[in-house]
């Protein structure tokens, strides 16, 4: 019994040794060489690497030299069990402006090992908020909407791809 948890402590040392010194700034930048064969470019303004994160600040993002996004804060966080990215203040391109606005103040992405076949998101914009889950098993989304007024509307070309539930939330469902 002593063996195995000393076998147990030392794995879980490694292992969080291992995300402490995990150089995440070269994990990043052969994220944007990988991005970039698929004509995806990625601009950074300011890269800052803690212990357990790491933060872009001012990020653009291209698709075969249009712009598809301005962020102006992304943050990475990875823990043993855990890892987030938060995302603050998205400006999207003018290009979906007549499907959804083109803000979104808060998005959340969380992937944990306790439910290994999911992806968790959030986000929160002046559409209103989001909700859902993509299942690695299944590959496809849900997507829980909670729209505001305005949403409702000014932007009726995006309903048409939800369905209504009796609580009034709406309902987005996708398998790739």
């Amino acid at each position: 019994m002593v063996k195995f948890i000393k076998f147990i402590s030392y794995t879980v040392f490694f292992v969080f040794m291992l995300i402490v010194f995990l150089p995440k700034e070269n994990l990043y930048y052969f994220l944007k060489k990988e991005l970039h064969q698929y004509n995806i470019t990625l601009k950074e303004e300011h890269i800052d690497e803690g212990v357990f994160s790491l933060s872009l600040d001012k990020l653009e993002i291209n698709y075969e030299g249009m712009d598809v996004a301005e962020i102006l804060k992304l943050e990475t966080e990875c823990y043993l069990f855990l890892n987030i990215v938060t995302v603050e203040n998205i400006q999207l391109s003018s290009l979906v402006e007549s499907y959804i606005p083109r803000e979104i103040q808060h998005m959340r992405v969380e992937y944990s090992i306790l439910h290994p076949l999911s992806i968790r998101f959030e986000a929160d914009g002046k559409f209103g908020d989001v909700a859902g889950e993509f299942s690695l098993m299944e590959r496809a989304f849900v997507v829980r909407v909670k729209l505001k007024k305005m949403m409702e509307q000014k932007y009726k070309k995006s309903l048409r791809y939800l369905k209504k539930l009796k609580t009034g939330e709406y309902i987005y469902e996708k398998a790739l």
